[in-house]
């Protein structure tokens, strides 16, 4: 996992301990160089938890012991196809390599490796996020219900009017006193997520809609889960079923791109979207920008 790299390079930091080699021949490895990149670099970022999912990603292909000047450019490309074959999204392809040429960067600039290998990204093609009418999302809702699914009804209403994912949706726990855990801060009207995908902790307003389901959920609980027997999986299978009920080509992430989408729709500044949604980069919420209504010649005349 991500976080057990994460804390044992602290730990060596902490330790004094820098990166050695482990190579046969003394050089550098590709495990060594990302280690350097996370001290010097990734540690203290937001996306650090992203970038270690990464690096492991790209270590499980290579080999940590790998040596940083034994993988060439046709590696890469292997590499490349690889995670292609296994239907990655080009953006996630890139994230990848980005991170390989991340830490391939950082072994030349330590005199690690003399020569950089070609690697080249693949084409993304930038399409608008897909969402649907809120009428659309409540006939899901409703449907559903019908088809013997409340807690796929509740979690439905809870993500489209949140913005939470799914792996974060399902982890909900009514309290958490040590914070180890993403919980439900009814005092706050927040759902507080703990394990985010940029690291950052997210305090997520519930809207009106949602906090009578949440108060529900939490008596009904007997674990303290508010899904206690929901997977990722069996939500995501689920969903696809009701979806399918409905006639539509639909996925559970798709209900973030609603949340998102609903909210610029409605005037709320990208800014306030882009933490509603615990975005890393504001980049990200900007692919909505085009569907705020605000007519940009009024902001002129400010200055008039």
């Amino acid at each position: 996992m991500a976080q057990s790299w994460e804390l044992e390079t602290r730990l060596n930091i902490t330790k004094g301990i820098k990166p050695t080699t482990n190579t046969a021949s003394g050089e550098m490895t590709l495990g060594d160089a990302f280690d350097e990149l996370f001290l010097k670099k990734w540690g203290g970022s937001r996306s650090r938890m992203a970038n270690l999912s990464n690096a492991k990603m790209v270590t499980k292909h290579f080999g940590s012991t790998t040596g940083v000047s034994r993988i060439t450019s046709r590696d890469v490309e292997a590499f490349k196809t690889t995670l292609q074959e296994n239907h990655q999204e080009p953006a996630t392809v890139n994230k990848k390599l980005s991170a390989l040429s991340q830490a391939l960067k950082q072994a030349k600039l330590l005199d690690a490796l003399e020569h950089l290998p070609t690697i080249q990204r693949v084409p993304e093609i930038t399409l608008r996020p897909r969402f649907v009418s809120e009428d659309v999302v409540d006939r899901l809702v409703v449907r559903a219900d019908m088809m013997g699914m409340p807690d796929v009804s509740d979690a439905i209403v809870i993500a489209c009017r949140t913005g939470i994912r799914q792996n974060e949706l399902v982890g909900l726990h009514s309290t958490s006193p040590s914070w180890d855990e993403n919980f439900v801060d009814l005092d706050a009207n927040e759902l507080v997520i703990v394990h985010t995908k940029n690291g950052n902790i997210h305090h997520a307003p519930m809207p009106k809609r949602v906090v009578p389901i949440v108060k529900r959920r939490i008596e009904a609980s007997t674990d303290g889960k508010l899904f206690s027997t929901m997977t990722t999986q069996n939500l995501k299978y689920r969903f696809g079923k009701v979806c399918k009920a409905e006639g539509i080509k639909f996925r559970w992430h798709d209900l973030r791109h609603c949340f998102c989408s609903w909210h610029v729709q409605k005037g709320t500044p990208i800014e306030a979207v882009c933490r509603l949604a615990n975005h890393g980069d504001i980049k990200v919420t900007m692919r909505y920008a085009y569907l705020c209504k605000s007519n940009f010649h009024d902001y002129a005349q400010a200055l008039d």
